[in-house]
């Protein structure tokens, strides 16, 4: 996630943060159990949680949806938010 955001419209500003959300979002898996009990237990930025447990702001809204979307075979609307971050499907070759 950090690397699309160094190439997206996003910027790399939020990149550091970008990777938190995609490690953090798999840890309800690792720790079999509700990914909120995991995030509520993490000294975290509330942007970080409120993208992980709701989905929200850029992180959230957009660039973890689109990657949900791509790992549920949803290429359409994983197009859509790769545009609304200024990129294409060629664009995440080699990221």
């Amino acid at each position: 996630m950090e690397n699309i955001c160094k190439e997206s419209t996003i910027g790399e500003a939020l990149s550091d943060s970008a990777y938190l959300v995609g490690l953090i979002s798999l840890m309800d898996v690792v720790f079999n159990k509700e990914i909120s009990d995991v995030v509520k237990e993490l000294n975290i930025e509330q942007s970080i949680k409120d993208a992980v447990i709701n989905g929200t702001g850029k992180l959230g809204g957009k660039l973890l949806r689109m990657l949900k979307d791509y790992e549920e075979d949803n290429i359409e609307e994983m197009e859509k938010h790769l545009a609304d971050f200024g990129l294409v499907p060629k664009d995440l070759t080699g990221l």
